[in-house]
């Protein structure tokens, strides 16, 4: 389970109160993160995502994971954050290759999300499991390439959805 680490963790993330009056942040963050297995080398969250009052995701392209996090505030007012214990880690890589999930991006309607791989520039589309506390689940994985292309000469970067849901954004330098 996550917890207020004792800094440092292998993927973590800070998080800041900040003053309602004039949107400057405390100078003293509180840390969270979870542990990395040691088989992987290195871990580099990318992107840290709050969907709602409750889930929060972090991207680690360098695990190869989603970590997800259920955040609430308990009695006394403190935040707690910990993993989802219903959901496993979303490991996008069924042969424990190095896909590098970059960015993720959710629909605005549907129970959808969308994950952007950075090294080998695909996308995958998860479902968004609302019984599971908003666990992620594989449905589909699509290049970003056309045919033929150099994934090498490639690196996705960026993952959006229009606003209206009808399109999918993703870029790649």
């Amino acid at each position: 389970n996550a917890k207020e680490a004792e800094v440092p963790l292998a993927s973590t993330f800070a998080m800041f109160e900040y003053d309602e009056n004039n949107g400057r942040l405390n100078s003293t963050p509180a840390f969270f993160g979870t542990n990395v297995d040691a088989k992987i080398a290195v871990s580099h969250p990318h992107m840290f995502t709050v969907v709602n009052s409750k889930n929060a995701y972090m991207v680690d392209l360098g695990a190869n994971r989603v970590n997800q996090f259920l955040v609430s505030i308990n009695e006394n007012n403190q935040l707690n954050v910990q993993t989802n214990p219903t959901a496993p880690v979303f490991i996008d890589s069924p042969l424990n290759s190095k896909v590098g999930p970059r960015h993720l991006s959710f629909h605005p309607s549907l129970p959808i999300a969308y994950l952007v791989h950075e090294l080998n520039n695909t996308i995958s589309v998860l479902k968004v499991d609302h019984g599971l506390n908003n666990a992620l689940s594989l449905l589909q994985v699509v290049s970003m390439l056309p045919k033929g292309a150099n994934i090498s000469l490639n690196a996705a970067a960026e993952i959006q959805v229009s606003p209206d849901g009808k399109f999918v954004y993703a870029s790649n330098r």
